[in-house]
């Protein structure tokens, strides 16, 4: 199975400080599909555009051998506005 092969894709994000229970859902989720859950945190994909393409690309191709759903901790630094002054963040923003 491919990474291109997967069936779903679920984001969940909050704009609120709070604990909005993304962890939770996800968890929850794995449980409920009977699926592993593999949970990778944002900080270690890397901090080049590059590299957050290649740690990507290698953690789906894992998830989908196993066939597990994925969740990327703290993500949503991923998905900030973008920035005429954060060209680099803007490139892996863009990887997402």
């Amino acid at each position: 199975m491919s990474v291109r092969d997967s069936k779903c894709l679920q984001v969940a994000t909050s704009d609120t400080s709070f604990n909005a229970g993304k962890t939770f859902s996800a968890e929850a989720t794995s449980e409920h599909v009977k699926r592993p859950l593999y949970v990778v945190g944002a900080g270690e994909l890397g901090i080049t555009a590059a590299k957050l393409d290649e740690a990507l690309t290698q953690v789906f191709e894992i998830a989908a051998g196993w066939n597990a759903i994925v969740l990327i901790d703290e993500a949503d630094v991923f998905l900030e506005q973008r920035s005429l002054h954060e060209l680099d963040r803007n490139a892996m923003v863009a990887v997402l």
